[in-house]
């Protein structure tokens, strides 16, 4: 039997959200050449299922500053995932296609007519626009108690926290649920039937819970959505997008300033997440960054052939 010819993808493992390999929270990148148009859906659904990732990012360049990028789960094709940003941009960094700047990104295959979304490239951190915040609904005492024992916590965490959790939204809506500090925190454990019945309930995707750290620690963090099939995430954008919002509201935060949120701690894959709040004249704008780094790299074997080489952004210079 001949060898089999590779077909030209060029296929990336990145650890989002992480300063070094083994931390963050990984994604796969599919990188199209010049000449490569995207795959049938039923390929890109079959690639993400063999990357065994939440999420797998197929990227192609449009011109110097533009990329469309869609984003699949193994079953299915979704409007937007922030770590598979970080972590496609981050790869596009790293192997010198893209230099600091702005970018524009098209997700949903660039459907006709849609505003692309700014993406900032800052010394390989890479910075993108989370939806307008909004807080949604600040649950009561009450409702407070039984989101904590279903975290087997007291339910008097809130007072001894001196917050009240609250549904915010910034792309996706979460229950942000404050604990007194790390020894809570780091000793909840999940009643993952519990959890999947107040997250429908509330209809949110999961519970970003959250102790207030020291120094240039913003947060630590814990992300939890057994709603969605995820028990414990290890690095969350738009979680910590609706905390940054969260904690500006209740008087913790600065706008202008620079955040830094740590997650991930409790399942030994340090996450770095940064965040942003900007008052505009539009209104508040959240924005959430942070660095990848690329874990394995290869190609996608195939019966065909085609050029992998993508254009760099000087070749690309006028086009589209």
């Amino acid at each position: 039997m001949g060898q089999r010819k590779c077909s030209g993808y060029a296929v990336y493992v990145a650890d989002a959200f992480a300063r070094q390999i083994f931390g963050g929270n990984q994604a796969g990148v599919v990188i199209l050449g010049e000449a490569q148009e995207f795959p049938e859906e039923a390929l890109m659904r079959k690639i993400a299922g063999e990357m065994k990732h939440s999420e797998t990012a197929f990227v192609k360049r449009l011109s110097r500053d533009a990329f469309r990028v869609r984003y699949f789960t193994p079953l299915e094709e979704v409007a937007l995932c922030g770590h598979a940003t970080i972590g496609a941009f981050g790869v596009l960094y790293e192997e010198g296609m893209i230099r600091d700047g702005r970018y524009r990104l098209y997700p949903e295959a660039g459907r006709e007519g849609q505003e692309p979304l700014a993406v900032d490239v800052e010394q390989g951190n890479v910075w993108m626009d989370m939806a307008p915040p909004r807080t949604l609904q600040i649950l009561d005492r009450q409702q407070a108690a039984e989101l904590y024992e279903a975290y087997g916590l007291d339910a008097r965490e809130a007072d001894r926290a001196e917050l009240l959790p609250a549904i915010v939204n910034t792309g996706l809506s979460d229950i942000i649920l404050p604990t007194a500090g790390q020894r809570s925190l780091e000793g909840a454990v999940q009643d993952c039937r519990r959890v999947t019945e107040l997250s429908r309930r509330y209809q949110v995707v999961g519970v970003h819970m959250f102790c207030l750290g020291e120094g240039r620690v913003t947060a630590h963090c814990r992300n939890f959505a057994p709603a969605v099939g995820i028990d414990e995430e290890s690095a969350t954008g738009t979680a910590n997008g609706a905390l940054t919002w969260y904690l500006y509201q209740n008087g913790l935060l600065q706008p202008e300033g620079e955040n830094l949120f740590l997650q991930g701690e409790a399942m030994e894959k340090p996450s770095y997440i940064k965040s942003r709040l900007s008052m505009t004249q539009q209104g508040p704008v959240v924005r959430i960054g942070g660095q990848a780094r690329i874990f394995l790299k290869g190609q996608i074997y195939g019966e065909e052939p085609k050029k992998a080489e993508m254009m760099t952004g000087d070749e690309q210079e006028g086009k589209v």
